[in-house]
């Protein structure tokens, strides 16, 4: 999300109550991330999604080092703001401040809240806290669920519900808004964001589900664009002649990059933490309707704490369901097959990037402080697509004459870190 878009929204809220109640009682906080990743392959580099810098086989603190000041304001028992700004390397490849909280919610009564301004979408059960590393388990939080939506928050504004429900209680929460989102390779606005998330926990379980929906989502930048503007004119000279299903269903969707996309997100997860044992187990799906892969997703972590140590175990795995390598268009006429040949291997290459893999985690927490973990991890990944071009998590490299370097579908990524709150 970009940081002016948030001005208007700290003007016309947060202002305007500080102003209007000298005695308001303003808190200062923050969080924060010393971490440093490497992989054991030349051929695969590691990365959060919407960073530039990818890092291979050698130490580097680019892709989870963060840090993060949290401002909140309570004027009144019912009025609450909160200011969030979030440091880290962002789709420029720079360390930049961007904000990813700025609203105010208004306590109604016990059961019922209503809050406008700019909020993390709540899609999954970590979103809300995936930059807050010292609040998960594990070295970060699970990549293969939050990997299935392309955003992380939204302008706008969200109702939430709680009522007790037999030995539990409930939670509600529904949600509106727009928001813009840049990757390295694409930059696009969405003008409707909108689902639900119910949430329900007795004693030490919670269960949740949420059902997120974008609609009318436009590319409006970036290095995707440029290819896509470059080769439509021959994509649609072929699409009258296409035959197979994956000729005649990719090339509308490849269109609607940017004239107009949507789609649809679930994610149901449970878990549990008596102090001990701690429990968490995801499961989520996206259908899109443009040449973005559907896909689902499955984590799993399990820890156990002893003392101040807890060691921990994960399987997690996301699949692409209706895109594979490498595409092909088969045509009618005989005289635009050689055509369209040409075309399925550039956008095989340029276009699709499965990340279908299985990862496999170990790891060891410390709270060596009351508000300081050490956490030391690594991750076995064994991707499905050996021969992609990957742009999301893990990346693949490239020789010096621009050729993949060579890659056998298997890397483990070795991650330490230090991970704060104040």
């Amino acid at each position: 999300m970009r940081s002016d878009l948030c001005l208007p929204i700290l003007a016309s809220l947060l202002l305007p109550v500080a102003l209007a109640e000298p005695q308001s009682k303003l808190q200062l906080s923050g969080f924060g991330s010393i971490a440093a990743t490497r992989t054991d392959d030349d051929a695969i580099a590691f990365k959060r999604s919407f960073q530039s810098r990818a890092n291979s086989k050698t130490w580097a603190f680019d892709a989870d080092s963060r840090l993060g000041l949290q401002l909140d304001m309570a004027p009144s028992d019912n009025w609450h703001g909160v200011l969030q700004v979030v440091g880290m390397q962002r789709e420029k490849g720079t360390f930049d401040p961007t904000v990813e909280w700025a609203n105010l919610a208004w306590e109604v009564n016990p059961s019922w809240r209503l809050r406008l301004g700019r909020m993390v979408t709540p899609v999954t059960s970590s979103s809300e806290s995936r930059d807050v590393g010292y609040a998960q388990l594990s070295a970060r939080p699970p990549l293969e669920t939050i990997g299935i939506y392309p955003m992380v928050g939204h302008d706008g504004a969200d109702i939430r519900y709680r009522h007790s429900l037999g030995e539990g209680e409930m939670r509600v929460q529904m949600f509106a808004g727009q928001t813009r989102y840049k990757l390295p390779f694409l930059a696009y606005t969405v003008d409707k964001v909108y689902g639900a998330a119910i949430n329900y926990a007795v004693n030490d379980w919670t269960l949740r589900y949420a059902h997120t929906r974008l609609d009318d989502a436009r590319a409006t930048g970036g290095s995707y664009v440029t290819t896509i503007g470059s080769l439509l004119p021959s994509l649609n000279a072929i699409a009258p002649y296409c035959v197979n299903v994956e000729c005649s269903d990719l090339i509308p969707r490849i269109n609607r990059l940017t004239t107009g996309w949507g789609g649809r997100f679930n994610v149901i997860s449970l878990s549990y933490d008596d102090g001990n044992w701690n429990l968490m187990s995801e499961y989520a799906t996206r259908k899109v309707n443009t040449f973005i892969s559907d896909a689902r997703s499955l984590v799993t972590q399990l820890g156990y704490r002893i003392n101040n140590f807890t060691p921990y175990v994960g399987f997690n795995k996301v699949d692409s369901i209706n895109r594979q390598q490498p595409v092909q268009f088969v045509v009618s006429d005989p005289a635009q097959q050689a055509n369209a040949d040409i075309l399925a291997a550039i956008v095989s290459r340029s276009l699709l990037f499965p990340q279908a893999a299985i990862r496999n985690v170990i790891g060891l927490r410390w709270d060596a402080h009351r508000n300081l973990a050490l956490k030391i991890q690594v991750d076995q990944v064994k991707h499905k697509y050996p021969q992609a071009s990957y742009t999301g998590f893990y990346v693949r490299t490239t020789a010096p004459d621009g050729s993949l370097v060579p890659y056998d579908g298997k890397v483990r990524v070795y991650s330490i870190s230090a991970d704060f709150i104040f």
